[in-house]
């Protein structure tokens, strides 16, 4: 790959003319990677800041993308359908990621997808703070030997992996920002990839007033990616805590329409399945479910919360 394309870093816009917006798939920067059909995925970038990168991808029945990929910072995977196989080559490691699971790749770390169905298979995904260095990413992928089993190849008596253990004790508001693990210990060589399965999310009731159920899938130093869910019904609109962010935050809705309501300027946007909702670090905004269906949603934010 050569030079990254101008729209990297400035989409939708570039960082000094922010505002909010909601993108559709009709409006994403559309591409194949690697541009070698038969090893490739088709991409749709939703937003691709100062801040973070954020697209979702689909795997074709039987396919894998190769070569190998490694980015500039930390990648969380949401499978929204199907099932997604991940390889990292230079450990071996292989995670099974089923929908509604997350997949935690640390910046640094190698890894390579596959589709063993026969079902599509559809990744949401943040990469923060940057996807590639400038230069992109090199053509030839992993550049050493790719640890994938065979029955001829003499086995490996010292495992290159190291030790990953999840927070075991109560699990409280106060891990967030450093679930599963904190962000450097998670960066460290040899660098781990983290299946998140329903057990390991992070749930927290946010909101007093206006109680929303948060589950936080990774919540690290460089990244955030949570699922909510915004009841319908009651004696009012439900609604979430009026709140701000130090970061740039996109929501992508898996089910029901989400209305986003900016208090500071009175303007209010709807967010519909598979759409994306952009919000600029610092813009204070409410969400709204106005409608007779449970909203679900995937809330990502870098850097900060």
């Amino acid at each position: 790959m050569g030079k990254l394309p101008d729209w990297i870093g400035n989409f939708p816009f570039p960082p000094d003319k922010k505002k909010p917006i909601v993108i559709t798939r009709s409006q994403t920067k559309q591409f194949i990677y690697p541009d070698k059909p038969e090893n490739s995925d088709f991409n749709w970038n939703y937003a691709s800041t100062d801040k973070f990168f954020i697209a979702q991808y689909q795997l074709s029945p039987g396919v894998k993308f190769m070569p190998a990929d490694v980015h500039t910072g930390d990648e969380v995977y949401y499978v929204v359908e199907g099932t997604l196989t991940m390889l990292n080559p230079a450990t071996g490691e292989v995670h099974q990621v089923e929908e509604n699971e997350c997949f935690f790749i640390p910046l640094g770390g190698w890894h390579q997808g596959y589709n063993f169905t026969n079902k599509q298979t559809r990744i949401f995904l943040i990469i923060a703070p940057k996807i590639w260095p400038p230069k992109g990413l090199p053509e030839d992928g992993f550049p050493g030997e790719t640890q994938i089993f065979s029955f001829n190849r003499q086995l490996n008596p010292n495992p290159i992996t190291k030790p990953v253990r999840l927070h075991e004790g109560p699990r409280t508001p106060d891990l967030i920002g450093r679930w599963p693990i904190a962000g450097p210990l998670a960066r460290k060589e040899p660098v781990n990839s983290m299946l998140i399965s329903e057990k390991d999310k992070l749930s927290v009731i946010w909101g007093e007033e206006y109680p929303v159920l948060l589950k936080f899938l990774v919540s690290n130093d460089l990244v955030h990616m949570a699922e909510f869910f915004l009841p319908a019904g009651g004696l009012s609109p439900r609604c979430s805590e009026a709140h701000s962010h130090q970061g740039d935050e996109a929501v992508y809705v898996c089910e029901g329409d989400l209305c986003v309501f900016f208090p500071d300027t009175n303007d209010a946007l709807e967010v519909r399945p598979e759409e994306v909702v952009f919000i600029p670090e610092g813009v204070k905004h409410q969400y709204i479910n106005y409608s007779d269906q449970v909203v679900k949603a995937v809330k990502t934010v870098a850097p900060g919360l």
